[in-house]
């Protein structure tokens, strides 16, 4: 008797140690980005235009900021069969689903739409958004919630976009761009069928960083490839995905999404990767998984 007592308080134990991200939507969390000193966007091109939807049941970052010596990172998983995740993180380096303490997390929405301006604009369905104040738009029941944060530090501050397409620097109402004199070789990055393409973050197939990620430097966007079966995903490459067309690289589905459990992720047929239709993905001479 003394043993089957003793056996269950051991495993009680076990589970009760057992790290769990419990932590659900708390509005207060994302009121405080308010203090955000700086504003980074993971891609410009999205925001104010278009609802985030690809690649689906994958992991994106939407923007990084930082209060005091804090850095927080946004974070949305894509809907496929289940609808859409928010997160936000606390994070002591670069932005990861996989890494930093949870903040606050929303669960079943769709439909995210970033607005952020530095003038005052009005926006059909949202009404007047006032200068430099950050919405959150989406869909939760079928019903649409904004999330309004002023942010009053980045008036007189840094907004910083890390891959916003042709952005030179420039100040407008004191809000200025930064270029990264450093990025000045990913500027010759182009189109991956024309052999121009340049890798600014490689893994290999023990998900090891061959290079260091520098991904942020590119001055025209990044997109990752499909090469192994990684959390953190794939290699990546400077320049605007030309995904699944023709000669270029295969639209990465989310980690979740893959259909193996093989670690090299390359060869004819693919799920990890999807093509235009009438084309089909192949592994070619780089193990990258291409559209033909």
């Amino acid at each position: 008797m003394n043993r089957i007592f003793t056996f269950f308080l051991i495993l009680f134990l076990a589970l009760s140690c057992q790290k769990k991200e419990t932590v659900s939507f708390d509005l207060a969390s994302f009121n405080s980005l308010h203090l955000s000193e700086t504003l980074r966007f993971q891609d410009m091109r999205k925001i104010n235009k278009e609802a985030y939807v690809h690649p689906k049941n994958a992991w994106l970052t939407i923007f990084r900021t930082e209060i005091g010596n804090k850095r927080f990172c946004l974070n949305y998983k894509t809907p496929y069969e289940k609808k859409g995740v928010l997160e936000l993180r606390q994070s002591d380096g670069a932005c990861d689903h996989y890494k930093g303490e949870l903040v606050s997390r929303l669960e079943q929405i769709n439909q995210l739409i970033v607005y952020f301006k530095t003038e005052e604009q009005r926006v059909h369905g949202i009404g007047i958004i006032p200068p430099f104040e950050l919405v959150l738009s989406f869909y939760e029941n079928d019903k649409q919630r904004l999330i309004k944060i002023p942010m009053m530090q980045i008036e007189d501050k840094r907004v910083l976009s890390r891959y916003s397409l042709g952005l030179k620097e420039k100040r407008i109402r004191g809000l200025s761009f930064r270029k990264n004199t450093r990025s000045e070789i990913f500027k010759m990055s182009g189109p991956y069928s024309e052999k121009k393409a340049v890798i600014c973050h490689k893994v290999n197939k023990k998900c090891q960083d061959e290079t260091p990620n520098e991904c942020s430097k590119c001055p025209y966007g990044s997109y990752e490839v499909v090469d192994f079966n990684c959390k953190q995903g794939g290699s990546k490459y400077c320049a605007p995905s030309f995904c699944g067309t023709r000669g270029e690289p295969a639209c990465a589905r989310g980690f979740e999404f893959t259909g193996t459990k093989r670690k090299d992720l390359c060869f004819s047929g693919s799920p990890a990767g999807y093509c235009q239709p009438g084309l089909k993905t192949y592994c070619d001479e780089n193990k990258i998984l291409v559209c033909l």
